[in-house]
């Protein structure tokens, strides 16, 4: 073949995935338009706007990918509808990602046989879900196969060689396919041939052609732009000088030069922005020690971030702070230390706590790695963002499973091993990807950078299968089998599924009575509260409303009777089992509670709130028994749970709270904060009627974080407990001045205010404020009594008369 044939011929294969590119953007563009977007994830849109405002933190750049970031801010700054503009941005990269992939598997497998893989990545839900979620992972993923297709790119072109050629004997029918036919072929899809040379060890590239490192230092900038993204596959960049020694003996010096300049340009500007930004150019970026408590800490499962319960309550009041998670993180460990920790500090201070249970239980970190090794190849898809689930119920694409590709691509590395300098740096990349999991947590976020890989192992698994003849009957039964267990939901996920339904039923009937409650009192839509409740029973604590009417009961017994009412579904029978008892015990309806409970115990029924409420059946049957009388038989069973879930917050906490051991709560201290441990361990004190003790540990908390409001409620409850009435009360509102909602500890609180209003009849700030806390406990005859006849000083008359008017507006 003539040079001018053999660079006719590398056109004509470089323009195949443009036009792969070109397909796949139409057939994504279509899709993206039939179907409704359930709205934003505006994390990085809400950090550029308060960028450009001047209001964002310096420190909290580090928080951000710093090139999507970027991104972000320019989007904004310079276009009219940046949000929309970062998202048609992404459809139209993963569109040439698809063409990029198409071109590196032709360098390797059959036109058909690349054409149906790369048909496998367009309908991916993972590449259809987060082309349209504003976060970095289509740009990691257009990066890092734009690197590897650049530098294979800059491997040699050789003719075709003649079937006679000693080095390629022709193949005898039925034979495998073996390095040199694989080979024979990549040369006449512009890839290079491979030879085995005598006296030469492994594989080399013969008949090289310099194109002067253009294609490594092509690769090289996508390697830093990855890195600029996320640094997840710095390992694999570093080791792409190891892949063009066994490739390119000849040139390799001056392509590894062209390749790691960019690179190492890319780490020193990143040095140079964390100097800038915190003061030490070592600064992790996007806190991999607050991530790995995440994926490890002794609630994780392994799935999504899971932070700690402390963490969850304070996000929920953060504000307008995009990815808030980071911010409350340092607030609590700044908080305990006691000091200005800086980020690599903060990273410390979790990570540690997280490695000292790895420490403690390194069985429980072994089983929790083998649940996240199965979850990579699992078809199930955890998204750690709503908005990506709800996007995929919505989507009507058919799609292939995950777990049919997971499996062929672990047959196919299986095969790929004694070809492993042609595959080097796909196993590179999708170990390197693996390891972030493995080491954090897994998401379908976090999985979509391994699709790529396991569609080019899948299609070396089927070329392999395609030439084993009546072996490969055997092999695909068995490569469906395997996929039927990567295929059948366990409980986390039946759970998950069920959770996020109730998530979004929850929100739609939040936003329904925020609508109604606009112009009419929340008395009137009661039902539609106790609905929104029933709908996510696991937020009770958090979603407890002001203003609910009493008249008909208890909250918790309202949504314990619509719990009970629903239809009964085989498929999500554990969770909401679960959940009707835990509401059950919150209404006093012991037995039931009991013989729900007793029933998941014996199924050994897995169930999971990740840091949201206690999710140990035997935690809620031991209380069921101290409850009743039987503190043995509570404690036994608690200690039960302790063993099934060593380290749970909830399960230490309520260990720590009713046996008074130390032991326990130096667990608490060792794998929490110590802000965590003495706010749940107050909780569970005050619960057990020590009082004195919860007040000690609420304390600490509050004077930690003295705008942190539920701690000081319930200080007011403990205090009350002990008879320091007045103080109780001032306690309670001063916390009630920081925010009304949700109500925390009703009977407590409520049985307070009567008693001040009783023991100081002729006061009338006492009835007013006692009248204005029984209205918000939903007392409302009672609180209107309070005000009956009350002849306040002017300077209470007005708050008298809004009271009033207030009390009257939901009165008969």
């Amino acid at each position: 073949m003539t040079d001018k044939a053999n660079r006719a011929s590398e056109k004509r294969t470089l323009a195949s995935p443009w036009a792969v590119a070109a397909v796949t953007l139409l057939a994504h563009t279509v899709i993206a338009l039939m179907t409704p977007l359930p709205g934003y994830f505006r994390k990085y849109a809400l950090a550029a706007e308060q960028y450009l405002r001047g209001e964002l933190p310096l420190e909290r750049l580090v928080d951000f990918s710093p090139l999507y970031f970027h991104l972000s801010v320019a989007a904004e700054r310079w276009l009219p509808a940046p949000e929309a503009a970062v998202h048609w941005l992404q459809v139209v990269l993963a569109a040439v990602s698809a063409g990029l992939l198409f071109g590196l598997l032709r360098r390797r497998f059959s036109l058909p046989l690349a054409a149906a893989m790369v048909a496998v990545f367009g309908i991916d839900r993972h590449l259809l879900v987060y082309e349209r979620v504003l976060e970095p992972e289509i740009l990691l993923l257009f990066f890092l196969l734009g690197f590897l297709y650049f530098l294979d790119r800059g491997s040699p072109l050789t003719p075709n060689p003649s079937p006679s050629h000693p080095l390629h004997p022709p193949r005898e029918r039925g034979a495998s396919t073996g390095p040199t036919d694989t080979d024979c072929r990549n040369s006449r899809e512009g890839g290079g041939a491979l030879s085995r040379r005598e006296g030469v060890k492994g594989w080399e590239r013969v008949g090289v052609r310099d194109d002067g490192g253009r294609g490594a230092w092509i690769a090289g900038v996508f390697a830093a732009l990855s890195i600029a993204t996320r640094p997840t596959f710095l390992p694999v960049f570093l080791l792409a000088p190891i892949f063009l020694v066994l490739h390119d003996r000849a040139h390799w010096r001056k392509r590894s030069f062209a390749l790691l300049v960019p690179v190492a340009a890319m780490l020193g500007l990143l040095a140079v922005r964390a100097a800038m930004v915190t003061g030490d150019p070592r600064a992790p970026v996007m806190n991999p020690g607050t991530v790995f408590f995440e994926g490890n800490n002794p609630l994780s499962r392994g799935t999504s971030a899971i932070y700690p319960p402390l963490v969850l309550e304070l996000m929920r009041h953060a504000g307008e702070i995009p990815d808030s998670a980071h911010h409350v993180y340092r607030v609590v460990a700044r908080a305990d230390a006691g000091r200005e920790l800086s980020i690599a500090e903060v990273n410390a201070y979790w990570a540690g706590r997280a490695t000292a249970f790895v420490r403690a239980e390194p069985r429980r970190f072994a089983r929790l790695v083998l649940e996240k090794l199965n979850r990579c190849f699992h078809g199930f898809r955890w998204h750690d963002i709503p908005s990506a689930w709800q996007y995929d119920r919505w989507l009507k694409v058919p799609t292939i499973s995950f777990a049919l590709v997971a499996t062929l691509a672990l047959l196919g590395a299986l095969f790929e091993v004694r070809r492993w300098r042609l595959s080097l740096l796909y196993y590179a990349a999708g170990a390197a990807q693996l390891a972030v999991m493995l080491a954090f947590y897994v998401s379908a976020r976090q999985r979509l950078i391994l699709v790529p890989v396991a569609i080019y192992f899948a299609a070396a698994a089927v070329e392999r299968l395609a030439t084993l003849g009546r072996r490969g009957v055997l092999a695909a039964v068995l490569v469906l089998l395997m996929t039927f267990v990567l295929w059948i939901p366990d409980d986390l996920m039946r759970d998950e599924t069920y959770r996020r339904l109730g998530h979004g039923e929850t929100d739609r009937l939040l936003h329904e009575i925020r609508d109604k409650t606009r112009h009419e009192p929340l008395a009137k839509h009661a039902d539609l509260a106790v609905a929104a409740m029933a709908a996510s029973p696991w937020w009770i604590d958090w979603l407890r409303p002001t203003y609910f009417p009493r008249t008909e009961g208890s909250l918790e017994e309202r949504v314990a009777e619509a719990l009970a009412q629903r239809p009964r579904d085989p498929f999500t029978s554990i969770p909401s089992d679960f959940d009707l008892a835990a509401v059950s015990l919150e209404a006093g309806r012991l037995e039931t509670a009991r013989r729900l409970l007793e029933s998941l115990v014996e199924a050994d029924a897995v169930v999971y709130r990740g840091g949201r409420q206690p999710s140990q059946p035997l935690l809620l049957l031991g209380r069921i028994d101290v409850l009743q009388g039987d503190v043995a038989a509570g404690r036994a069973a608690i200690e039960e749970a302790l063993e099934r879930a060593p380290g749970d917050l909830f399960v230490l906490t309520e260990l720590a709270a009713l046996t008074g051991e130390p032991h326990y709560r130096e667990q608490l201290d060792a794998f929490w904060s110590r802000l965590d441990a003495r706010y749940h361990l107050g909780r569970a004190l005050l619960r057990y009627g020590k009082a004195e003790e919860a007040a000690e540990a609420l304390r600490f908390v509050i004077e930690k974080m003295p705008d942190f409001r539920e701690p000081q409620v319930l200080l007011a409850a403990a205090l009350a407990e002990l008879g320091a009435t007045e103080e109780a009360a001032h306690t309670y509102l001063r916390a009630s001045q920081i925010r009304l909602e949700p109500i925390v500890a009703a009977e407590e609180i409520t049985a307070l205010f009567r008693r001040w209003a009783a023991e100081n009849p002729e006061r009338p700030d006492v009835r007013l404020y006692s009248a204005q806390v029984l209205h918000q406990h939903g007392y409302f005859e009672e609180a209107m009594t309070l005000l009956e006849g009350l002849d306040p000083p002017d300077v209470l008359r007005q708050a008298v008369e809004e009271e009033r008017q207030k009390l009257q507006r939901v009165l008969p």
